[in-house]
């Protein structure tokens, strides 16, 4: 049975600069090479992890609305010692975010031109982070931990909020009779304070960066004609989609659509559904519409056609996608029982949609064209 996963017309998704993404990516994808380095400070992203087997630690649930600065700097001293379900903490934080009416993976980056990214160390935050650290909007999305601020000389306000943040801590664990150590990724989390909640400290911010030499049309069919293994785009019907059986994209022309940006934002996500297949990344496409497999492969296409809309600058908060701004309660609402039905779902949609754009846009961003932009 072939399963048709529809488009979900991507007309408000983050657009980040370009150059800030690739920067941040590709590295990390050069980590899971090398366990040594991955002992860093701010510890292994999730995405970054591959063939490697998972575990969670599995805890008691503890209550996530954002923690102020003295209850997140005691929480550093005993962190070691408490219990957290770190899948039930993300979510919450999502949720909290969803109830509040804000789509942390339809947000848009634009107004600061870069993705959240920690301001000591430079490092972008990446996967569900990146998603929900966008999501309170900051005109400079720059964040430190507590101690961080200490180190450069700085002090958090009082009673300002903190936002957790995940990374994957390798354990190595001896199996009875084993040659070799087990590396097991343990999920665990730190807190962090958006820069504005900081005192003491002159921050040096970047300002807004706009190439206007950027051809957006050009950059976005790049991106579509140097994907590898690439599936079959036919332009018929009256829907876009993908089709499993078929391994082919059906769009419809770009006329159909309200902007060039809307089409290419659809078309991405197409994309990122066609990543599923046996013959890249085989995700499971399987499960039929309303199933959690369904909901979940639909997510990962939002977060996907998020990130690759950010590669080539596309301004999403300029697009308004009146079909879902009509039903935006209906979808929050859908989304919520989603995600309180599967606690795991934010964390690895995020990580399955990043490796769906490094995919699609690899080639892309290695291209010496590319480069001349970053």
């Amino acid at each position: 049975m072939s399963v048709l996963y529809l488009a979900i017309p991507q007309n408000t998704l983050p657009a980040v600069n370009r150059f800030q993404l690739r920067k941040a990516r590709i590295p990390l994808l050069k980590l899971t090479q090398n366990l040594s380095i991955l002992s860093c400070a701010e510890g292994l992203s999730p995405d970054t992890v591959s063939g490697l087997t998972f575990n969670s630690i599995t805890m008691k649930t503890q209550t996530i609305n954002p923690q102020s600065a003295k209850a997140t700097a005691s929480k550093n001293k005993d962190q070691k010692s408490e219990k957290v379900d770190v899948y039930q903490l993300i979510t919450d934080a999502i949720i909290a975010r969803l109830e509040a009416g804000v789509i942390p993976w339809k947000c848009s980056w634009s107004k600061s031109s870069t993705i959240p990214a920690n301001y000591l160390t430079k490092r972008a935050y990446n996967g569900i982070n990146a998603f929900l650290l966008a999501s309170f909007g900051y005109e400079h999305p720059f964040f430190l931990t507590f101690n961080q601020a200490k180190e450069l000389g700085g002090m958090v306000r009082k009673r300002a909020k903190s936002i957790p943040v995940i990374f994957y801590k390798l354990l190595e664990k001896t199996a009875p009779n084993a040659k070799e150590e087990e590396k097991i990724p343990l999920l665990q989390y730190y807190r962090v304070f958006h820069i504005s909640d900081i005192e003491g400290i002159d921050f040096k911010l970047p300002g807004r960066i706009v190439n206007p030499d950027i051809d957006l049309v050009k950059e976005c069919e790049a991106i579509i004609s140097t994907m590898p293994n690439a599936p079959s785009i036919v332009f018929e019907g009256s829907q876009p989609c993908y089709i499993p059986g078929l391994d082919t994209v059906r769009m419809v022309g770009i006329e159909k659509f309200t902007s060039t940006d809307e089409y290419y934002q659809t078309l991405f996500h197409e994309l990122v559904h066609a990543t599923a297949h046996k013959s890249r990344l085989n995700r499971d496409l399987t499960g039929g519409f309303g199933s959690n497999s369904y909901s979940i492969e639909e997510l990962i296409a939002e977060m996907g056609a998020s990130y690759l809309s950010a590669l080539t600058g596309i301004e999403t908060d300029t697009l308004l996608d009146n079909a879902l701004l009509d039903n935006a309660a209906g979808y929050i609402q859908g989304w919520l029982k989603a995600l309180k039905n599967d606690r795991k779902m934010l964390i690895s949609a995020a990580s399955k949609a990043q490796k769906a754009t490094e995919y699609i846009a690899g080639p892309y961003m290695e291209k010496e064209s590319y480069r001349q932009h970053t």
